[in-house]
């Protein structure tokens, strides 16, 4: 994660004192790009160009951070206090690539490799461990995924700040919340449920702006998400046209629409496999090509880099109307 944010937290070494973090700033003229962002003098903000390689840096920002599952507040006190809230993107620490699916890759600090004996587990969702590929393993065949309580704190302390969260034993008639995690009182054990984590999605960025708050500068990102229907093509027919071979794809999705602007774009291609319905649409947000493309959330997130740690650290994240 942090060679992924190598380049926002060298703009965010910028150490100027003496100014508040909440304070309004003051809007720099006209558009900076992001390595101008650093020049920036406290109280300052100024709106950055939004570039191509911008839209694939905030596409995997997103998707690595797991912005589909970040919580939404305005201050500090409205943080939710459910460990559930912040689960899942705990989970995606130390993940730095994905699969052809969108599945995140790369070591997780919480995946543990032996035998799993809990005497008091005695109901039906399965522990899981997900492994360097993304691949979920039972716990019964070496691998599990356990969190400590005093490791989840931290984390959420690390990205959010302290949130006093409310630790609940297991209860049976809360199976939405079983169905994610099993808490033994000191641990936490993934469970696996199918659809718990994002389906093919992905972020675009529309507009970013920095400022020079609190002598570090913070960012303020305003991203929209859409999400994809995965499926597997078969071969591409040479002897119909293209627009039957799009009609034959249409129908064998039952009626689908989600994908149609990807198909429209690289359907030849991703029919003959050479291209992924994930990376075509990633190149498409790249481009800046995504009219028509399924947008289901549209979310403004402020946050800086946390020079210790290359992570980033929340102040703010609102849900904004897909449309203005």
């Amino acid at each position: 994660m942090k060679r992924l944010l190598i380049l926002l937290a060298a703009l965010a070494a910028l150490l100027l004192c003496g100014c508040d973090v909440d304070k309004p700033e003051a809007q720099a003229a006209g558009q900076i790009s992001l390595a101008e962002a650093a020049a920036l003098q406290p109280g300052e903000a100024a709106q950055v160009e939004v570039t191509a390689e911008l839209r694939e840096y905030y596409f995997k920002l997103a998707r690595l951070e797991d912005w589909y599952h970040i919580p939404e507040f305005t201050t500090p006190e409205d943080l939710p206090t459910d460990p559930l809230a912040y689960w899942f993107m705990l989970l995606a620490e130390g993940r730095t690539g994905w699969d052809k699916y969108g599945n995140l890759t790369g070591p997780s600090p919480w995946l543990h490799r032996g035998y799993l004996y809990l005497p008091d587990y005695n109901y039906y969702f399965d522990i899981y461990g997900i492994d360097e590929a993304g691949k979920m393993n039972l716990a019964e065949d070496g691998l599990y995924t356990a969190v400590s309580k005093e490791q989840l704190e931290a984390w959420v302390q690390q990205h959010f700040g302290p949130v006093p969260l409310q630790h609940a034993m297991y209860n049976p008639n809360e199976a939405w919340r079983n169905k994610n995690y099993y808490f033994d009182g000191q641990n936490y054990y993934f469970t696996c449920v199918e659809g718990a984590f994002a389906p093919l999605s992905g972020w675009q960025l529309d507009a970013l702006q920095a400022a020079n708050a609190g002598g570090r500068i913070v960012y303020t990102a305003e991203v929209r998400l859409y999400c994809l229907y995965e499926y597997g093509f078969a071969a591409y027919d040479e002897d119909v046209s293209f627009e039957e071979n799009m009609s034959q794809y249409a129908q064998s999705v039952n009626g689908r629409t989600e994908n149609k602007p990807v198909y429209e774009a690289y359907g030849r291609q991703m029919i003959q496999n050479e291209i992924t319905l994930d990376e075509a649409a990633r190149q498409m947000v790249i481009a800046g090509d995504t009219e028509g493309f399924p947008w289901r959330e549209r979310l403004r997130v402020r946050f800086y880099i946390n020079e210790q740690t290359g992570e980033p650290f929340y102040l703010q994240v609102e849900s904004l109307p897909l449309e203005d």
